[in-house]
């Protein structure tokens, strides 16, 4: 198949998705031909932010530096993510489902400019824009989810047909309003903000990739129920867990260390004799299970400060 060169240029932190959507659209009534052409599979358009060998051929075909097609990409960094200026685990980058901002999208198209991916919506850990605080969605209002596969275009359910912004569901304020805050400004496209959400930490954690600061809120978590390690993984608990780590860290060194103390707590009068030990036994799992070596370290040594 022979595709024309053109010019067309991404958006500023548009995902590599994003752009070969709208560039398909474009080029062609019948979009996965394009996507075919330049990633092998007409439904592998979620894997374009990490098929860094295709880069050429995207680049040529849409007559672009590959550096600018590289900026929309997600490379590997060893065992972690690189997503803009981040550092992210492996699980924190989703593209199971096209994950989106309506009230984002509608801007875009009040403005006329055509609605785009930001990369920074691919961030698992975040429920809500950075820089708007307006929701993200990966699910229609109609209850169908925004699969990439069907997507021609990025503001559009492709099972109903409507524009996101019109079939939104209202979103109820976020009982962790507190770690929504801070992983907002965290992960937010303005340096100054993220400057100030690591300025908010202890200065021992202020310097740590967003990698490790995930591990550690999750792992630190724990301390308040260590028990809850019987009932992992879910979605629900983990999201609860960050986000009493990130309270306990933003209330400082004291407030951390107050958490891991839970481990030394006196049992009930009710618990049985292996109480102590099994709840120090949980404690030092979730510090095992930790795969940030920081964190790891961080939080053996305030264990061991109890000693």
């Amino acid at each position: 198949m022979h595709v024309p060169v053109i010019c067309f240029e991404p958006f500023e932190n548009e995902s590599a998705s994003s752009l070969l959507v709208r560039a398909a659209s474009r080029l062609s009534p019948i979009p996965g031909i394009v996507i075919r052409h330049f990633l092998g599979d007409a439904e592998a358009v979620a894997s374009a932010v990490h098929r860094h060998e295709a880069i050429k051929i995207v680049a040529d075909g849409l007559g672009l530096e590959p550096t600018v097609i590289e900026q929309a990409m997600v490379p590997r960094l060893g065992k972690h993510l690189g997503l803009g200026p981040f550092i992210v685990r492996m699980e924190d980058v989703d593209q199971t489902r096209r994950r989106v901002c309506p009230a984002v999208l509608r801007n875009d198209a009040r403005h006329g400019r055509e609605p785009y991916q930001r990369l920074n919506w691919l961030i698992r850990v975040l429920r809500f824009d950075p820089d708007t605080g307006e929701p993200i969605v990966d699910r229609c209002g109609c209850g169908n989810d925004l699969l990439w596969y069907r997507t021609v275009r990025i503001d559009e359910c492709p099972a109903c047909g409507s524009l996101l912004w019109d079939s939104a569901m209202t979103e109820e304020t976020p009982e962790d309003a507190e770690a929504v805050h801070f992983l907002n400004w965290l992960f937010s496209g303005n340096a100054a903000r993220r400057r100030e959400a690591r300025a908010s930490l202890p200065q021992a954690l202020a310097g740590w990739s967003e990698a490790d600061l995930l591990e550690f809120f999750e792992t630190l978590g724990f301390f308040s129920e260590p028990e809850v390690l019987m009932r992992m993984p879910r979605p629900d608990i983990e999201v609860w867990l960050r986000a009493v780590g990130i309270h306990a860290a933003l209330g400082g060194t004291g407030s951390i260390r107050e958490l891991v103390a839970r481990a030394f707590d006196d049992p009930p009068a009710d618990a049985d004799r292996f109480w102590p030990t099994r709840r120090m036994a949980f404690a030092n799992a979730a510090i095992n299970r930790c795969r940030s070596p920081r964190a790891r370290d961080f939080l053996s040594a305030q264990m061991r400060s109890f000693v």
